[in-house]
């Protein structure tokens, strides 16, 4: 007897079309085999599912079984293949009738209970996207598996209450869908009937991850001066800018890089559910991130590896890059990385993706990220300091900014130099309430749901007029929409020809300017909007 059941194969960040094959024949020599293209974890999963069906009280045939994952000729790799594997030879021993829009994901414990299987949310919109009206999975699953309200989601914790459920030996009410619901009222829903997939309009409309996270306690009010660079940020989030921030130790750097996540708008539908499968695929999806469309913010130590920072592997895995995909990807100590992993970020930087190439196969990973860097300006900290001498020698401070080349920097939109607070700046920010130690220049406080309005209302304009963000402007799209008045053209054109600017620069200035203007509601881009972008690229 030969029974088919629907599953996936994880391809890079994406599934396809997979199926789980069990023929059962009466001829032959008992024996079971599993082929398809599947390394040791699905190798393995023969005894897993023999020794769990066997402890779940169930006779295993003594038969000719052999188990095809399709397509054979993709390699499969992952422990989730045991649930639907095990429900194919029970579906023989307890003549069971499986419908078409079932779909098992899950790893087997000897025991017969079913343990936490990661990928579970890249399974689900699998699912979501070929039909599938219910899933079956691990219980510990089933909040990550939750977020499509049209697949019933049907959490078992072993085969024994699986089984029950086909033979309807089980009390629906006893298995509850683990929907997210809105606001905080939200419960859980009762389990649907496999024959009634009709689900009404107010159940439909309860959209996951709708409700927003409150930041409560944001302000700039601990990070004391440093008003360029606060501004910088603002302007940062509100167009996508990569920054870099020098200064000496202390003055401020890494706590206003942690700031930055709290002015990061919320993620779109679309966003939040792109993040999720890159998220899911590492295993390392959060409640947080399932309930919240926070943006990832992703700061790796400066030891991090060149693998670690693209992703590959012996078992493909995204890397930082992609993880901090439409967030923010924090390089702390930037000097301090390798020349290698530096130099890798070239490519991600201008075009949002990252291509691994394998002997068999090429994967694409997204990876558009806004990048902040922070570093000292010398070894010692503290080259060009107001209030203390350098002891780097020339040749020290060469070589620390060796590895970070012309191309890199040319492609990071603000470079910004945070100098030493003195101590009259400290007594003005220690008399100043909280939140209002930086303005912009119509005195505005940056009391934080000001700033996100701000900030959000600016990237509707760029989203409305524009179609895409101000960073993701290409040449002709800056000539459309960069419109500056003629005493703006021509100090920019001045600066050009001043201080050597490269054409990156040039239209980089002019997408920050856009965004200053974008900020202010305006139009056309002024003079002092240039000024100011002129001033993140050249006093660094």
């Amino acid at each position: 007897m030969l029974y088919i059941l629907k599953s996936g194969a994880i391809n890079g960040i994406s599934t396809i079309n997979a199926s789980v094959e069990v023929d059962i024949s009466e001829r032959g020599m008992p024996y079971f085999d599993i082929i398809g293209l599947g390394n040791k974890s699905i190798e393995e999963s023969k005894l897993r599912v023999k020794t769990a069906i066997q402890n779940s009280g169930f006779v295993f045939p003594n038969k000719k079984i052999t188990v095809n994952l399709t397509p054979a000729d993709i390699p499969k790799q992952g422990s989730f293949y045991d649930f639907p594997i095990a429900m194919g030879i029970l579906t023989y021993i307890n003549n069971l009738k499986i419908p078409d829009s079932v779909y098992f994901f899950g790893e087997l414990s000897l025991n017969g209970g079913l343990k936490y299987t990661k990928s579970a949310f890249i399974f689900t919109l699998h699912a979501h996207t070929t039909g599938i009206t219910h899933i079956f999975l691990p219980e510990s699953c089933a909040r990550e598996a939750s977020f499509f309200l049209d697949i019933s989601v049907v959490p078992v914790t072993n085969l024994n209450q699986a089984v029950n459920y086909f033979k309807g030996e089980m009390d629906k009410d006893f298995i509850k869908l683990h929907k997210i619901s809105r606001g905080k009222n939200g419960r859980d829903n009762e389990i649907t009937d496999l024959n009634n997939t009709n689900k009404s309009k107010s159940e439909t409309e309860r959209c996951f991850g709708s409700g927003e996270f409150k930041f409560t306690d944001f302000d700039f009010s601990d990070v004391r001066g440093q008003r360029q660079a606060k501004r910088a940020l603002e302007i940062s989030v509100a167009g996508i800018h990569n920054i870099i921030l020098l200064g000496a130790p202390g003055v401020g750097k890494t706590m206003l890089a942690n700031k930055y996540k709290y002015m990061l708008p919320s993620l779109s539908r679309e966003d939040h559910v792109e993040v999720l499968k890159i998220h899911s695929i590492s295993n390392i999806v959060s409640d947080e991130l399932l309930k919240y469309k926070i943006p990832p913010f992703r700061s790796p130590h400066h030891s991090i590896s060149y693998v670690g920072m693209i992703g590959g592997g012996a078992n493909l895995v995204p890397g930082e890059i992609s993880l901090a995909h439409k967030g923010v990807l924090f390089l702390d100590e930037f000097p301090e990385l390798s020349r290698e992993v530096i130099e890798m970020l070239r490519e991600p930087l201008e075009s949002g993706y990252i291509r691994i190439v394998r002997n068999r196969n090429s994967y694409t990973f997204p990876a558009k990220f806004t990048l902040i860097a922070s570093c000292n300006p010398c070894p010692c900290g503290f080259y060009g300091s107001k209030n203390k001498k350098c002891s780097c020698t020339p040749r020290q401070i060469m070589n620390y900014w060796k590895k970070i080349s012309g191309p890199i920097m040319d492609r990071i939109d603000f470079q910004v130099r945070m100098e030493t607070v003195d101590a009259e700046d400290m007594k003005r920010s220690r008399k100043k309430s909280p939140g209002g130690d930086y303005s912009a220049s119509d005195g505005r406080s940056l009391e934080i749901e000001n700033l996100r309005l701000r900030i959000t209302n600016a990237r509707d304009v760029q989203i409305s007029e524009r179609g895409t963000f101000n960073c993701y402007l290409n040449n002709n799209q800056v000539e459309n929409y960069c419109n500056t008045c003629p005493e703006g053209e021509r100090i920019l054109d001045e600066a050009f020809i001043k201080f050597g600017l490269s054409v990156r620069s040039y239209y980089k200035i002019l997408k920050i300017s856009r965004t200053i203007a974008d900020l202010e509601n305006l139009g056309e881009i002024k003079t002092e909007h240039i000024l100011e972008a002129l001033q993140y690229r050249i006093n660094a």
